[in-house]
């Protein structure tokens, strides 16, 4: 298995001094997306994904800039894979789809084709944008979500989207001695709710609390 954060840090080192070099960016993104899916595949570190796609955010449209298709079509790959790692935060992927609109605009603009995507992701901004322009006027009960889960809708605040990686970092710390056993997220579930309170003044009721007729092992 690849050592993704020494590459990581590896790419930054030589891109401080070479800034100009366009493929080392493009390693980057790749890079950043392995280590997050990664993350998410291991249940292992997610709270560090949110800071690896605001580096896609930063070095993605240097990228977009150099109008090479191979470059265009990496960054739309690169929102399009971390987008998925980011369940915890709204406002955050609202910025990746930005911009990924702007590689398939860019796209189109090279091939003179019109991307199928492109309605798709302007639909889910929309939805992502009115939810949180609900939870921001604290309109919650207007907050329409997707699928038959439902979540708090306090992850849609941005007190939420501002103290959840540290939080999540905190609970790991704190049960990282316990067995990953059948059951377990209902301990990580009550953790993250205790630290959530105690320490950044957030009531959450975690998913179990939410679906009481649901059973999650």
């Amino acid at each position: 298995m690849k050592n993704y954060p020494k590459k990581h840090n590896r790419l930054l080192k030589h891109l401080q001094k070479k800034p100009d070099d366009m493929e080392n960016y493009a390693d980057l993104l790749r890079c950043n997306c392995l280590w997050a899916e990664k993350n998410i595949k291991d249940n292992n570190r997610s709270w560090i994904n949110a800071s690896l796609a605001q580096e896609i955010l930063q070095y993605g449209p240097l990228l977009l800039e150099t109008k090479q298709m191979s470059m265009l079509e990496l960054v739309h790959q690169a929102c399009s894979r971390i987008k998925k790692t980011l369940s915890t935060h709204p406002r955050l992927t609202v910025q990746i789809l930005k911009l990924d609109l702007k590689a398939l605009s860019c796209i189109e603009n090279k091939t003179g084709q019109k991307q199928e995507l492109t309605e798709k992701i302007q639909r889910e901004i929309e939805w992502l944008e009115t939810n949180i322009g609900y939870a921001d006027r604290g309109e919650f009960d207007k907050i329409e979500e997707k699928g038959y889960l439902r979540r708090d809708p306090v992850e849609w605040t941005a007190a939420w989207e501002e103290v959840i990686d540290a939080a999540e970092e905190k609970v790991a710390e704190i049960l990282k001695k316990e067995h990953r056993y059948m059951g377990f997220c209902h301990m990580y579930w009550r953790t993250l709710a205790t630290v959530l309170d105690e320490e950044y003044g957030i009531f959450w009721c975690s998913p179990q609390a939410m679906n009481p007729r649901v059973r999650f092992d």
